[in-house]
């Protein structure tokens, strides 16, 4: 007879798992209708959160480059004010040096008229000494090496043939040096008569005093 075949044990497990098998489908084509919703809200809430982290962010940057720029502002104003002094203290101490250089040029120049000027006091005093020497020589005569009697004297004057002596002023000193070409030889025959004049040479002062100098032309008697 044919008919309605009854359920076996395997059957039954055949029933089971088909059943399981759709219900699986099912909640496979739920879960495939549902994650790309569930995934689009995500990812459009993250998008919609992402311009609040950019701007968040953005602050942030700007913030710490507003503190960058602040720094660098401090920075630039110190290293312009240390310029600045550096700079002012460079002058400062070029004019210093100037001011000391010229002081040192003003002491120097000063120095140097001192030395010139002390120079001249120097010569001053060695002419002035010169002078009071000469003064003095003038005004005490020295001795004279060869001394004449007033007979001797106005025989040498007349044998000469020398004029009288005038009141000026002579030229000639005791001691003297006068030059070859103004002297003359005592003549022999006056040596003779006067013995001390042989080898002595005479010069006729402006005043027609009569100088006689030893053979090395010094001055030793004046009559």
């Amino acid at each position: 007879m044919t008919g309605a075949q009854p359920l076996t044990a395997r059957d039954g497990l055949g029933s089971g798992i088909h059943k399981d098998v759709v219900d699986y489908n099912i909640f496979s084509e739920t879960i495939d209708r549902l994650l790309p919703a569930a995934a689009l809200r995500r990812w459009a809430t993250h998008m919609a959160d992402f311009p609040n982290d950019v701007e968040a962010r953005i602050r942030q940057l700007l913030k710490l480059g507003v503190v960058v720029l602040g720094l660098l502002g401090t920075l630039l104003v110190l290293a312009f004010t240390l310029y600045k002094q550096t700079d002012n203290l460079k002058n400062s101490l070029l004019t210093q040096i100037g001011e000391v250089k010229k002081d040192t040029a003003d002491l120097e120049g000063a120095l140097k008229t001192i030395n010139e000027r002390l120079g001249r006091i120097e010569t001053d005093q060695r002419d002035t000494l010169a002078a009071i020497v000469r003064m003095e020589a003038r005004q005490v005569p020295p001795t004279p090496a060869l001394v004449l009697s007033r007979e001797n004297a106005e025989l040498v004057r007349t044998v000469l043939a020398i004029p009288p002596k005038t009141t000026e002023p002579g030229k000639i000193r005791i001691g003297d040096f006068i030059a070859p070409a103004i002297l003359r030889p005592v003549p022999d025959g006056l040596a003779d008569r006067i013995p001390s004049l042989r080898g002595l040479q005479y010069a006729v002062d402006v005043n027609y005093a009569i100088a006689l100098a030893d053979p090395a032309g010094k001055v030793v008697a004046i009559i």
